[in-house]
């Protein structure tokens, strides 16, 4: 027993500290690649920014904007009365249907107008708000966990209060571009993808946001999350609440933007994607016409 015991202990020996080495350059490497880069590299400029203080609603644009981690904020004279998809500081809202008169509302006229809008009826919806408390984030743990297998880097603070996923999505003017040459007939814009950073440059080429790892503006970076799948909302004009009877841009979108991940394809389905969800990391404001930089991990 005693020669068996010393003849399989350097094999056991070998393998801890094989296992050991293995883990430690696994420990070693997975910070690596998701620990903020030293180095970035201009890749354009801001050319537009927005945000949607009712989820999927018209936009406003901005030209500067102050980046939470609930999103993009307004800031004006009086403060900062409106963030994007959440916090509504206003004793009244300024609602305003295609083709109807802009009504100054208190919260409870609000729910009517909606309701009576859309559900041709004085009631059925409300108007939801967010405190916007720290403590009061969503925790996507419970609501999303089997995103986190297939997209590390994704975490309950990427989120904003209300927005489906992530508090910012970002898209490159030449991924528009080149899918508005596909379907030149068509009526569609940036808006109907509802970003709220849009990205220009000389040399970018359709889609190139897709291998950004991280993303610097100014003072302010963010790490990219996940690609955005498109849904039939982007079928809807923003400006006229009417729907394309061409299914446009779904529709080309889907002839070319699937997923090719047989694995996510049977996890998520095979929605087309366009732009990148980010999770801010830095707070701080950017402006139309800063310098992007993008950075890899």
């Amino acid at each position: 027993m005693s020669k068996l015991f010393n003849f399989n202990l350097p094999i056991v020996a070998t393998t801890a500290i094989g296992a050991v080495t293995i883990l430690g350059m696994y420990l070693y490497r997975k910070p690596k690649r998701n620990s903020i880069p030293t180095e970035w590299k201009a890749v354009g400029k801001v050319k537009g920014l927005y945000m949607y203080p009712l989820k999927s609603g018209r936009r406003v644009e901005l030209k500067t904007a102050h980046c939470t981690g609930y999103g993009i904020q307004l800031k004006t004279e009086n403060g900062y009365p409106l963030r994007d998809s959440s916090k509504l500081d206003l004793k009244l809202v300024l609602f305003q249907g295609y083709g109807m008169t802009k009504r100054s509302l208190a919260l409870i006229e609000a729910a009517q107008w909606i309701s009576e809008y859309i559900l041709d009826k004085p009631s059925g919806l409300r108007l939801g708000l967010h405190d916007g408390l720290p403590d009061h984030r969503r925790n996507i743990k419970e609501t999303h966990q089997k995103y986190f297998k297939f997209y590390p880097y994704l975490e309950s603070s990427s989120t904003g209060l209300y927005s489906d996923l992530t508090s910012y999505l970002l898209i490159n003017q030449a991924s528009l571009d080149e899918l508005s040459v596909r379907i030149p007939a068509s009526n569609v814009t940036v808006h109907n993808f509802r970003p709220n950073i849009l990205v220009e440059g000389e040399n970018l080429d359709p889609y190139d946001e897709d291998k950004w790892d991280w993303v610097k503006i100014g003072d302010v970076i963010w790490q990219n999350v996940k690609p955005c799948t498109r849904c039939v909302l982007t079928t809807i004009d923003p400006d006229t609440g009417i729907k394309a009877t061409s299914g446009e841009p779904l529709k080309t979108l889907k002839t070319y933007r699937k997923s090719r991940d047989v694995i996510k394809i049977e996890f998520g389905g095979d929605d087309p994607i366009m732009g990148i969800h980010l999770g801010l990391k830095y707070d701080g404001e950017i402006k139309i016409g800063d310098t992007v930089f993008m950075g890899k991990s």
